[in-house]
């Protein structure tokens, strides 16, 4: 699988080695041929380093932001013009040490809300049909910021109420602003670490710009939030974006949301259905289970609890764990690049 092989070979090329100059590119031309001979077992003995926090990861950031400024640098054809694209991101995101937690699911889950509810006020707008158009990324500062992006380069700063002029489908409909994303700012303690909570809209609804949307963000995910609806079972359509989550990041997050609905006998059946789907589907990779309400709160203070735990011991692991992932891969991020 992708994330596999091209996590091995990224723990190989971090381990002492030959200058980069002389390695660089012959580790990423045979990644295709190792990926084939490496089974996920194996693997997971290889990238057990880039699962650490602390000071001793210091060194293996440094080497891998030498390996992917080389990358960008000698590799001119092998890699992908989306490939360039994430990998920059990545640089940036480990040398800032600011992950992305990437907020996904169907539409109708509840995302938005949810993220309201950790960060502890109504900031992104909420509605009964499909809202959120354009992701959204959320980081801290002292103050209350909004910057738009657009897909002509261009970058304007306007007021953190102009938020949902932007990002909705109600006020933006199909895009038609040609907004490629919106970054906001807020004093939260829950982002003090540098930690960014990434809003993406619904997958599967009827606008199938969203869906594209939220899954070109894909390749800029370091820990994934997948929401889920309580009250209705695990759809093929949750499975099949749980599995690829699964193969993809370092650290998979999901939130069986809107607990408030069901009772509580009829909660404790729908969480253990939806338990038991996941671990087939994911077959023990280690996706963390939560049940929560973004309506009245229950489960969020034990969610916010872990995704702080998230961005103070284990920010720096998978930040490195991602863009070692895209440094080794060497192809398109979306892992469709045609031979």
């Amino acid at each position: 699988m992708w994330r596999s092989g091209g996590a091995r070979i990224a723990a190989r090329g971090l381990a002492p080695r030959p200058p980069l100059a002389r390695s660089t590119l012959r580790l990423h031309v045979g990644l295709r041929r190792a990926s084939a001979r490496v089974g996920r077992r194996a693997v997971s003995r290889h990238v057990a380093q880039f699962d650490r926090a602390g000071d001793d990861e210091a060194e293996p950031a440094r080497d891998l932001l030498a390996l992917i400024d080389e990358l960008l640098e000698q590799s001119g054809e092998l890699l992908s013009a989306g490939s360039r694209e994430a990998l920059r991101d990545a640089r940036e995101r480990l040398g800032q040490q600011r992950a992305n937690l990437v907020v996904l699911g169907e539409f109708k889950r509840g995302k938005s809300s949810l993220i309201n509810a950790l960060i502890g006020r109504e900031l992104l707008p909420t509605g009964v049909v499909p809202l959120t158009s354009v992701v959204t990324t959320i980081g801290f500062a002292a103050t209350d910021t909004l910057t738009v992006s657009f897909n002509d380069g261009r970058e304007e700063p306007r007021p953190l109420s102009e938020l949902v002029d932007y990002v909705t489908e109600a006020r933006n409909p199909h895009n038609r602003r040609g907004v490629r994303g919106a970054h906001v700012t807020v004093a939260s303690d829950l982002l003090r670490s540098g930690l960014r909570i990434v809003d993406t809209p619904g997958v599967g609804s009827v606008h199938s710009h969203n869906t594209a949307a939220a899954r070109g963000f894909l390749p800029r995910i370091d820990a994934a939030l997948c929401v889920l609806d309580v009250g209705q079972p695990l759809s093929e359509a949750e499975r099949d974006l749980l599995v690829e989550l699964a193969q993809r990041v370092p650290r998979l997050f999901v939130v069986v949301n809107k607990a408030d609905q069901l009772s509580a006998d009829e909660l404790r059946q729908s969480r253990e259905f939806i338990s038991g789907a996941v671990e087939q589907a994911l077959s023990g990779t280690g996706a963390e289970l939560f049940v929560a309400s973004a309506r009245d709160g229950q489960g969020i203070a034990a969610l916010r609890g872990r995704l702080r735990k998230l961005g103070e011991a284990e920010q720096r692991g998978v930040i490195i764990r991602s863009a070692a992932t895209l440094a080794a891969a060497g192809r398109d991020p979306h892992n469709r690049r045609r031979r």
